[in-house]
């Protein structure tokens, strides 16, 4: 029930705010309509005569700059308006809702970050990112399932100056060792003509690359229904996927344009809830691990 209250609470807060914006808008209306009549009003109180010696040109041009100069600064402040609110909603929205969401799923969301040292360590192993260019981290959470521990995040780059969406993270390590390296590649990111290993899954196929150095570790590791489980991916995460298996652990990098889970504030918080997103993709991604943790218990790889 309190779950309930929290999310009500915050689709309340999103209409509130909606309508402060809203009402600041038509005020601007109502200025730039006030701005347009004063100048015709004054010359009507001065009598007909002195507003005949108005030159109606000079008028026009000075009210038109008038409103030019007023809307400059009011679409500067909408702007600036806009950007605290949504934040501010954003903000609410992930301490008050997703947090408690998570947690009772069992999980530990720790949300925004800095990358400490054992985060870098983890981000460099995997072999997909300059480690130079990452910023921060949000929507953190670890947690263990199937006796596996995980860990999961957002990754936000910097470059140029600008900070950019470098999409999800997600680790894993059933501690096993694992004596060989194999990769997964959505071919949207490498279709050229390589030499990679063909699955016993055409569709699959159709949608990856796989690499290794060992490739019998790979068909043990690459089973048919862990080839099922990655080729499902693709429905939970339309972006680009890659794959590496290493030591005790897999890492997963799935990238993106966006963030995946920031609720939109012109959204309802009830019927478009980011929190469920999150445990919808986490899921999908703890269902290979599952497969991981069988497949080892049964294969030396």
């Amino acid at each position: 029930m309190a779950k309930a209250l929290n999310l009500l609470e915050l689709e309340r807060h999103r209409k509130n705010t909606l309508n402060k914006l809203k009402n600041r808008d038509i005020k601007a209306v109502f200025y730039v309509l006030l701005i347009l009549i004063t100048p015709f009003v004054i010359c009507i109180l001065m009598g007909y005569r002195s507003y005949l010696e108005f030159n109606l040109n000079t008028i026009a041009i000075i009210v038109l700059a008038f409103i030019i100069y007023y809307y400059a600064c009011y679409y500067q402040n909408r702007e600036i308006y806009i950007f605290e609110e949504i934040k501010k909603y954003k903000i609410s929205f992930k301490t008050i809702y997703v947090k408690n969401f998570i947690e009772k799923q069992g999980f530990k969301y720790l949300g925004y970050k800095k990358p400490n040292k054992f985060d870098r360590v983890l981000l460099q192993s995997s072999g997909f990112f300059n480690l130079s260019q990452i910023s921060y981290l949000d929507d953190t959470i670890e947690g263990e399932k199937f006796g596996t521990k995980f860990k999961f995040f957002e990754i936000f780059m910097c470059e140029d100056g600008n900070f950019n969406f470098g999409g999800v993270f997600f680790v894993a390590d059933f501690s096993k060792e694992i004596n060989s390296q194999t990769t997964i590649i959505s071919k949207k990111i490498i279709n050229f003509k390589s030499y990679n290993i063909l699955m016993d899954n055409a569709l699959f196929n159709d949608k990856f690359k796989v690499f290794s150095d060992n490739p019998i570790n790979a068909m043990y590791i690459l089973t048919p229904l862990f080839l099922e489980k990655i080729t499902n991916l693709t429905k939970n995460f339309v972006d680009n996927i890659k794959i590496n298996f290493k030591n005790s652990k897999i890492y997963i990098h799935i990238e993106g344009k966006y963030d995946h889970f920031e609720p939109d504030i012109y959204k309802s918080a009830i019927t478009n809830n980011p929190a469920k997103n999150i445990l919808d993709e986490i899921n999908a991604l703890l269902d290979i691990v599952e497969i991981l943790v069988l497949n080892s218990k049964i294969y030396k790889v």
